[in-house]
């Protein structure tokens, strides 16, 4: 079903998207970046995921975005 809504759901595919992008990034910083900011990351992107695996409306997954891209900001070193 989730690959049915990835296909029909713009909103879903930008979800799957930012969580790919702010998991490389991650990954790219994590021998940088503290324990604590490496967990909440993560724990944004799992929610992100979560959200959008279990069908979560279009107004939960644009929350857990924004929660995602803040928790980013907050946490992640520019380039």
């Amino acid at each position: 079903m989730f690959y049915l809504r990835w296909l029909i759901s713009k909103t879903v595919r930008e979800a799957v998207e930012l969580a790919r992008h702010a998991s490389k990034h991650l990954n790219a910083q994590r021998d940088i970046l503290s324990p604590e900011a490496v967990s909440a990351v993560e724990q944004a992107i799992a929610n992100l995921r979560a959200a959008a695996k279990a069908g979560a409306p279009k107004a939960d997954l644009t929350t857990r975005m924004e929660e995602l891209e803040a928790a980013a900001n907050r946490n992640l070193k520019p380039y």
